[in-house]
C-alpha cells in the first residue's frame, strides 16, 4: 500500500504570493509535509537495498489527476561535507511501480519540494505553487509550460565582456556559467 503524500488542492483557496512557475495547464495539489519528510528518512540509501520489494511505494500525483507508485531511495548529490553543513537538502530517486520505464528525480530543499518524472513520452515536473509555499505545488508535463515562460526561466548568464576569445593565454579566473530551468 503506497502512502498518500498529496492531496488535490483548490487554487482560488490559497492565498497568493509571487509565482515563478506558471504552466499554461497544471493540477494543484497540497503537500502533507510532515508525512512525507518523515516517510523520506526511511528511504533505503542508494545501492543500500538488496531488492526492490524492500522499498516501500511513494504514491506521486500526475497532472492527469491520477497518481502513480515510485520506490524511492536516497541518492545524494553533495560531497559528505556539504550535505553534513545543509541537512535540509535531501535528494531522491526512484522507479516506476505502475510505470515500470518510468524513473523519478526528487529533492527536498529550503525552498521545498521538487520531482522530475521520466515516463514513456512525457516528463512531468513537481514545482512550488509560489515562493514562500511549502505546502502547494503545481504538477505539469513539460509541454505544458509554454514558450513564453521557457524565454522568462531559461538563459545562459555567460558574461561574455570579461572573456577575450582571442586570447591565448591561460585565464586566472574561470567564467562561470548559470543554467536555470529544466
Amino acid at each position: 500500500q503506497a502512502s498518500v503524500h498529496f492531496r488535490t488542492a483548490d487554487p482560488a483557496a490559497i492565498p497568493h504570493y509571487e509565482r515563478e512557475i506558471i504552466p499554461n495547464k497544471y493540477r494543484t495539489v497540497k503537500l502533507d509535509l510532515e508525512t512525507i519528510k518523515s516517510e523520506l528518512k526511511q528511504a533505503p540509501m542508494r545501492g543500500q537495498f538488496q531488492q526492490r520489494s524492500q522499498m516501500k511505494p511513494f504514491s506521486i500525483p500526475m497532472p492527469d489527476g491520477t497518481t502513480q507508485r515510485f520506490l524511492i531511495y536516497e541518492s545524494p548529490v553533495m560531497a559528505p561535507g556539504l550535505a553534513a553543513k545543509y541537512p535540509q537538502i535531501k535528494t531522491y530517486g526512484g522507479f516506476g511501480v505502475d510505470a515500470p520505464h518510468a524513473t523519478i528525480r526528487l529533492g527536498w530543499g529550503e525552498d521545498g519540494f521538487n520531482a522530475m518524472i521520466l515516463m514513456e513520452g512525457e516528463t512531468v515536473f513537481i514545482d512550488p505553487y509560489q515562493k514562500n509555499d511549502q505546502e502547494h505545488y503545481v504538477v505539469y508535463y513539460k509541454k505544458d509550460y509554454g514558450a513564453a515562460n521557457k524565454a522568462h526561466h531559461f538563459g545562459c548568464l555567460l558574461d561574455d565582456d570579461n572573456h577575450n576569445h582571442n586570447s591565448h593565454q591561460r585565464p586566472t579566473d574561470r567564467p562561470s556559467l548559470k543554467i536555470e530551468g529544466e
